[in-house]
């Protein structure tokens, strides 16, 4: 699969974790590696989506983390990360075509967006 990924691919995790929202599991939930991360950004990828509450681990108090590994890399890289997407199981078909439209907020670092993947021609 990896050599499918190209610069301007767009990668998001459907890991089934936003049906747990509002329960106590939520903010244990799957995260990407710092390694993947890095070998993705290799690939060009600087975009990346994830229907968890973040693509690093959340700490707490047993897992105090790593300084969020996964949003330096992206962002020394100058790529986005878009969390807690939901419905990616509705994406049934292959290479949709993804926008994610921030509301423009000035001197914040994230905004809500509103995420859609399309697909296009058949």
């Amino acid at each position: 699969m990896l050599e499918r990924i190209r610069p301007g691919t767009i990668v998001l995790f459907h890991t089934g974790w936003s049906r747990r929202r509002g329960s106590a599991a939520y903010f244990r939930h799957p995260f990407l590696d710092a390694d993947a991360c890095a070998r993705l950004l290799d690939r060009g990828v600087l975009t990346f989506g994830v229907d968890a509450p973040s693509i690093d681990e959340t700490p707490d108090e047993h897992h105090p983390g790593d300084d969020f590994p996964c949003h330096r890399l992206i962002a020394e890289a100058g790529g986005v990360i878009c969390e807690n997407l939901r419905n990616l199981e509705a994406v049934t078909f292959g290479d949709p075509f993804v926008s994610l439209l921030p509301l423009p907020l000035e001197g914040a670092d994230g905004a809500p967006v509103r995420a859609v993947a399309m697909r296009f021609g058949r």
